[in-house]
Order: structure tokens, then C-alpha cells, then sequence
């Protein structure tokens, strides 16, 4: 990002890295690798835990490719 666009972001706040999906309760993994800065219990490792996080769930066998078609929505 760009210096302009860094100074329009909101200040870090803090989230969970795990979520509860609402409707089947099933944990899943809150990354944006834009926007993690650390995580409080790892503070020493962090950006390489992240690392790992995001290699581990940018795998192809985990992408969904969508095909619009007429009437998809």
C-alpha cells in the first residue's frame, strides 16, 4: 500500500485469529495478511506463524473458483 492509502486505514485494533462460523459452529481461521501485525500470545514468532497460516490456507486444494453464469447469484 501506498503512504496516501496507509494513512486512510483505521488504527490496528485487535480481532480474533479463530472464529465460530454462526450457523455450523465449526472454527475457522480469520486471516488478512494486510492487516496482522502480531499475535499477542506469539509475540516473538508472529510474522512467522502468519507465514505459515497463510501458506498453509492459500493452498490450491483449499481455492473455490466461482463460474457466473445467468441467473447465479
Amino acid at each position: 500500500m501506498g503512504e496516501e492509502s496507509l494513512k486512510t486505514l483505521p488504527p490496528p485494533t485487535p480481532h480474533p485469529l479463530v472464529r465460530t462460523h454462526p450457523d455450523n459452529g465449526r472454527k475457522f481461521l480469520f486471516l488478512n495478511p494486510a492487516r496482522i501485525e502480531s499475535i499477542p500470545a506469539r509475540r516473538r514468532r508472529a510474522l512467522a506463524l502468519i507465514a505459515e497460516l497463510m501458506a498453509h490456507a492459500t493452498q490450491q486444494k483449499y481455492e473455490y473458483r466461482h463460474q457466473w453464469r445467468r441467473g447465479t447469484w
